[in-house]
């Protein structure tokens, strides 16, 4: 049996990472892949593909090149380091099982070969374990879970799935083929606004064929190819195809994992539990890549380098810490970000988050210093993060002032809401704030539900505090907390109240109520005022998160003079069923700036367009024959700067971010790469890229062009203009405005 010091499984990026630095280290190493060559999930890529460095700013340590470049360019490199390093690579060969414990491990592949090893690392992918189309007679015939790298040709494809996979795969293939989506359900929830709309007007124009509700019941082969039984409307069908695609998720590693008895953090999770180091619950076992829920290429290569780091007993300190600390010592603070890290885990908000989390948590928080008298935060600006006060002591302007010490939270109505900061918060000594962006915050309240609820449950009792200005019982507020449920809903769907009341969190909820639809905001309560029956709420925006409580305790709890009627807003905004349809489709409630044009005013000048072009170097923002027009509003193609931005949420440069007055920015971070475009349901975003020659050079033939590479644009309010927006300016007639939601209907109503 042969005696190994590291066994890799898995060939992609995150374990040849691994593999090379295991090299560079001495220590005798064997990589097993399943595929026949290494880097199976790029290989599978569509040839030419462009891939993406990414995130831009973070260090690569390990030795193993990765720039950004096409798929063939990468796989090439790849290969020559792997034949350069001599690493010992098995292809063809996988794992079946783990016997024995650190630090004598013995492992068996399918080939019935056994081996000895200290350490395992195991770095497989899971594109390549897809979900088995579930239908009778799909074993009999030759199911594609992937496009082949060639692609194909004048051929009937049937692809069955829902999700960005399918909608992408079934754009791409259309191109060349006759192409069928089917999809089991009515709609895409699962894929990008970006992918909806353009499958939706391929389908429109006729380039992709697709059934909805489509249930597929039997799979049979004929000849070369294939019959499908499908019931579509009440009715079965037979449908001939060439190719049968399903695109319908991965399965799950869990099951494999435990059985080799790694440990998962609860019944929901999908990746195990693993360490700073990425060691999981069995000494010596680590899990890196994709298969520990890493979906870039740059932060898994850098994983395989840690790993073996970690092993040799030479452990890198975390990236993380490198700019943290530098940033510590500009401000000339004695603690690091070794300590900084210890003090958040022991912060109440924050305790509950392993190691692993903590450091995620650290990636991108900024450490600020305010001198006593200064604003922390403005009111009516914008927060984009959570603050903490690290040291210091500040006070929240309210009538009543909230007095904040060390360990204190603030920002964070602003923050869940996507509403303006609602009083200033002002230092009265010297104050270190720790600030925690929203797109670090995000994604640990999506994986992990308790860290959401106990950011939602410290929120809605600063709420009620600050309404009711006196102290709540604390005892009876836990008990009132722990009956607290959060609750996400899409657009479009409704919520039944029941005997509960509602604190709106974020986004935003209506009642219907016959011809009229009455609209409630974040930090805004509905409930059953003196137990009378509250209509269902519906969800107006992308993603609207509620918080329930049950109406009696919450009643008990208060003061005997206070109403709860006077907490509960029943009275939202009403809004007649022309506005509400016209709303709906134009998803103005998502709105925090809109450009307006009263078309009672307008005489067609193209001022606008004109001076918005001359203000951007050629490229105008504003598309005056686009958008939807109501009564005598006229709302043409330009950035909203929604309250919850389509674009932002798929940037990997970082590049869009919100301005402190609430717009939408993009920064020269920006790569040009499209995705916000794509995802932009208002087409308010183009790819240019901007002249930025003067008017004389431009006049000249024989001038040299000074055109940069094309990047994003869009509407960014004029923020280099003192005057403002130079579309409105421009407007002869004062026809052209910006303005808010509100303001809309009451424009609206005026006509």
């Amino acid at each position: 049996m042969q005696k190994l010091d590291l066994i890799i499984v898995g060939a992609g990026p995150a374990g040849l990472s691994a593999a090379v630095q295991a090299a560079k280290r001495g220590l005798r190493c064997l990589v097993l892949e399943a595929a026949d060559a290494i880097a199976g999930t790029i290989r599978g890529f569509t040839g030419g593909k462009w891939i993406m460095s990414e995130p831009s700013r973070l260090t690569k340590r390990s030795p193993l090149p990765f720039d950004a470049a096409h798929r063939e360019t990468l796989l090439s490199e790849w290969e020559a380091v792997a034949a350069a390093h001599q690493l010992q690579l098995h292809c063809n060969e996988s794992l079946v099982s783990i016997d024995g414990e650190a630090p004598q491990y013995v492992i068996t592949t399918s080939k019935g070969v056994h081996y000895q090893t200290r350490h395992i690392v195991l770095a497989y992918g899971i594109q390549g374990n897809p979900t088995p189309l579930p239908a009778p007679g799909a074993n009999l015939v030759d199911v594609q879970y992937r496009v082949p790298s060639a692609g194909w040709r004048d051929q009937r494809i049937a692809i069955v799935g829902a999700g960005d996979s399918a909608l992408e795969d079934a754009l791409l293939l259309a191109e060349h083929n006759n192409v069928l989506l089917l999809n089991r359900k009515d709609n895409f929830a699962r894929a990008k606004p970006a992918n909806r709309q353009r499958f939706e007007a391929a389908v429109a124009a006729g380039r992709v064929q697709y059934l909805a509700n489509a249930q597929l019941l039997a799979v049979e082969p004929r000849g070369k190819t294939t019959r499908l039984l499908v019931s579509h409307q009440g009715e079965k069908r037979r449908l001939v195809t060439d190719q049968l695609m399903a695109r319908i998720g991965t399965q799950s590693p869990r099951v494999q994992l435990e059985q080799w008895g790694l440990h998962f953090d609860d019944a929901r999770a999908q990746f195990p539990a693993l360490d700073e180091h990425n060691q999981t619950n069995r000494a010596g076992i680590y899990v890196i890549g994709a298969l520990a829920g890493e979906p870039l290429i740059k932060p898994g290569i850098n994983q395989g380098f840690n790993v073996v780091e970690h092993i040799v007993g030479r452990p890198a300190e975390p990236l993380v810490f490198q700019a943290l600390n530098q940033r510590l010592t500009q401000l000339g603070s004695r603690e690091n970000a070794s300590a900084l890290a210890q003090w958040l885990a022991q912060h109440p908000l924050f305790k509950q988050l392993n190691r692993r989390q903590l450091l995620t948590l650290m990636e991108k928080i900024d450490v600020r210093r305010t001198l006593s008298g200064q604003t922390l935060l403005h009111k009516g600006h914008f927060s984009e993060s959570l603050c903490i006060l690290k040291q210091g002591q500040a006070q929240v302007a309210l009538t009543q002032p909230v007095y904040l010490e060390a360990g204190d939270i603030f920002g964070e109505f602003s923050l869940l809401s996507r509403q303006p900061v609602s009083c200033d918060v002002v230092a009265d000594t010297n104050c270190d704030v720790i600030a925690i962006p929203r797109n670090v915050l995000e994604p640990l309240w999506a994986k992990d539900p308790r860290f959401w609820r106990q950011t939602a449950l410290m929120y809605f009792r600063r709420y009620l505090t600050a309404r009711l200005h006196y102290p709540l019982p604390s005892r009876l507020t836990k008990l009132l907390l722990l009956s607290a449920n959060t609750v996400s809903l899409a657009r479009g769907e409704s919520y039944p109240l029941n005997d509960q009341v509602a604190f709106i969190l974020s986004g935003q909820v209506s009642m219907t109520a016959g011809e009229h639809k009455r609209t409630l905001n974040p930090g805004q309560m509905i409930g059953p005022e003196n137990r009378q029956r509250v209509q269902p709420l519906h969800a107006e925006s992308t993603r609207t998160e509620l918080l329930t409580l049950p109406y009696g305790p919450l009643k008990d709890l208060l003061a005997p003079d206070t109403h709860l009627a006077d907490l509960l807003h029943n009275r939202g905004a009403s809004i007649s069923k022309p506005l509400v349809q016209f709303f709906d489709a134009e998803q103005v409630t998502n709105a925090n700036n809109l450009l307006v044009i009263d078309k009672d005013k307008c005489v067609g000048c193209d001022n606008c367009e004109t001076a918005c072009a001359a203000t951007h170097n050629g490229v105008s923002r504003v598309n005056r024959g686009q958008g939807g027009v109501i009564a005598n509003a006229h709302l043409p193609g330009s950035c909203r700067h929604c309250q919850q931005a389509y674009c932002m949420q798929d940037c990997p440069a970082d590049a869009i971010t919100r301005a402190p007055d609430g717009s939408v920015q993009i920064s020269d971070q920006c790569i040009g790469c499209g995705n916000c475009a794509q995802l932009c349901p208002f087409d308010a975003i183009t790819i240019a890229s901007p002249d930025s020659r003067s008017w004389l050079d431009k006049m000249n033939p024989f001038a040299a062009s000074t055109k940069a590479p094309a990047v994003a644009l869009k509407c960014d309010l004029c923020r280099t203009r003192s005057t403002g927006p130079a579309c409105v300016e421009a407007c002869p007639t004062g026809a052209a405005q910006r303005m808010a939601p509100q303001d809309l209907i009451a424009l609206v109503n005026l006509s």
